[in-house]
């Protein structure tokens, strides 16, 4: 279906913690679109469920498409072999590796 995004269980579970239990809303309404275009719903759908735009759900699914999710959790960094190195960005602490932070959907 051309609306869904295919993702891993790993990946599944962790946009559900974030959907669950992620203390912001963005971040949760991030979550929430990936996972219900992940299950093949149409915009129109997910628009009138979650009241957001459709331009919403295109960046997200945009965004999903060009970055991807990033690594699974549980999963080792490439770049730090596990060393636990946080990145940074213009004052902005972006977690564990920028792969990490994409898969919280963080803006």
């Amino acid at each position: 279906m051309a609306n869904s995004i295919r993702m891993t269980p790993a990946h599944r579970q962790a946009l559900l913690a974030q959907y669950r239990k992620g203390a912001n809303p963005r971040v949760r309404l991030r979550a929430h679109i990936v996972l219900l275009l992940a299950e093949g719903y149409s915009w129109a759908v997910i628009a009138g469920v979650l009241f957001c735009s459709t331009r919403t759900i295109a960046r997200w699914k945009t965004r999903v498409e060009t970055e991807g999710l990033g690594r699974p959790p549980g999963a080792v960094c490439a770049s730090c072999g596990g060393a636990g190195r946080v990145v940074e960005s213009g004052g902005r602490r972006l977690g564990h590796g920028v792969q990490s932070a994409r898969l919280r959907l963080s803006a």
